[in-house]
């Protein structure tokens, strides 16, 4: 027989176990959580000022970011940030070849845009074979690209 002193012992236990379990360790499902990510891009040892890095993710669960680099270097803040998983990584540098356009004779045409060329290996963009797994917190992916 439980004496009633046990007893409230007993569903305390349960009790402060079922508390935790619902506080959980990582903040709530995987879904709900995101991660920083930061790092730096190069081509042939030079920084890209400019180039677009997207996260495309490979698990259900993941969500899809991308960010711009400033001086090679990007930042995607946790609160914008993917979830943790496996990610493929695509990036793309569109630069300018050319001058640019004129401006019409008319000031409310708009300048049109350079013409631009893809300066980044399709290895690293659209068939690319870039892969990294984003863990919870912090992240730093480096990506230094051959041409």
């Amino acid at each position: 027989m439980i004496s009633s002193t046990n007893a409230l012992r007993f569903c305390g236990l349960f009790l402060a176990i079922g508390v935790a379990g619902l506080a959980g360790c990582g903040g709530g499902s995987p879904a709900d959580q995101r991660a920083a990510v930061r790092g730096s891009v190069s081509l042939d040892n030079q920084p890209i000022d400019g180039a677009t890095i997207n996260f495309i993710a490979l698990e259900s669960q993941g969500r899809n970011v991308g960010a711009t680099t400033i001086q090679g270097d990007y930042e995607i803040p946790a609160e914008r940030g993917p979830n943790p998983g496996r990610y493929r990584v695509e990036i793309s540098w569109h630069r300018p070849i050319g001058p640019a356009p004129e401006m019409g004779d008319d000031f409310d045409d708009a300048r049109p845009e350079p013409e631009t060329r893809q300066v980044i290996p399709a290895q690293y963009n659209e068939q690319s074979s870039l892969e990294v797994v984003i863990e919870p917190g912090e992240n730093e992916h480096d990506f230094e690209l051959t041409g």
